[in-house]
This record gives C-alpha cells, structure tokens and sequence, in this order.
C-alpha cells in the first residue's frame, strides 16, 4: 500500500501493516527528508506488528544525483539488519529485481510451512508481466 507518507492516512496504514509479510521501504535518493523518514515507518510497522517479517530499503531516484551519501544509507542497512537496493522507477532500474528478490526471500520463508502462501508466490513469479503487487494484500 502506498500512501506517499501522508499524516491522513496514517490510520489505514496502521490497519494494513498488521498482516504483512513482507515490506519495501522506499525513499528518494535526492531527498534527505525522505531518507529520515524511514526509521519513522520502520517504528510504525514495529509498533504495530509483533512478527518480524523480511524487508527490503529501496532507494529510488538513483538517475539523479543523490543527496546521501553512500555509506549512510549502507550503515544504516546494515544495524537494522536490511538489504539496500538503488532504484529508478522512471528508468526501470531494479524495480524487477527488487520485488522478486523480496519473492525469493518469502518463498524460501513459506516454502517448507505455507503452501497457501507458497502457491501465491509461484502465481506472481509465473505472471511476471503483470506486475501485480503481492506485498500489499490482505488475502493472504
């Protein structure tokens, strides 16, 4: 669910990161303010969800000349235990490859306990061409 981080939704936010199983957190790579902003979400998923679930920091914005340095963000990653992709959604640059390295780590989760969940992923990754965003559904 995408809600640019807007404080009106903040309630609706709450109620859908309760059944997550999966998270990227995205910032602008050419806006400081974003980047701050993540422990904010990081705190609010924490507080409202008990189980750990695989993340993913997602710098996008990575065709513009970032504002952070490098090695920030990597430390950053780093202590709070998350993979760091750069991306580019106007260039296409790792949005794939993001989403599906997020498949692969959920599958490997569910792969010998879920087969409800463990089929969804396979669905995704057989329509690839779709782009469907599983990450973001409370059917599961």
């Amino acid at each position: 669910m995408d809600t640019c981080g807007q404080e009106k939704y903040r309630s609706l936010t709450k109620s859908y990161l309760k059944n997550v199983d999966g998270i990227l957190f995205v910032f602008s790579l050419n806006d400081k303010d974003s980047f701050d902003n993540i422990i904010e979400w990081m705190n609010l998923y924490k507080s409202n969800n008990k189980k750990s679930v695989p993340q993913i920091l997602l710098g996008n914005k990575c065709d513009l000349k970032s504002e952070i340095e490098e090695n920030l963000i990597n430390e950053f990653a780093k202590n709070n235990g998350i993979k760091f992709i750069k991306t580019s959604a106007k260039n296409k640059t790792n949005i794939n490859e993001s989403i599906d390295e997020l498949g692969k780590i959920l599958y490997s989760k569910y792969k010998p306990s879920d087969n409800k969940k463990q089929d969804f992923i396979l669905s995704y990754k057989e329509e690839k061409h779709h782009h469907r965003c599983f990450l973001c559904t409370n059917s599961l």
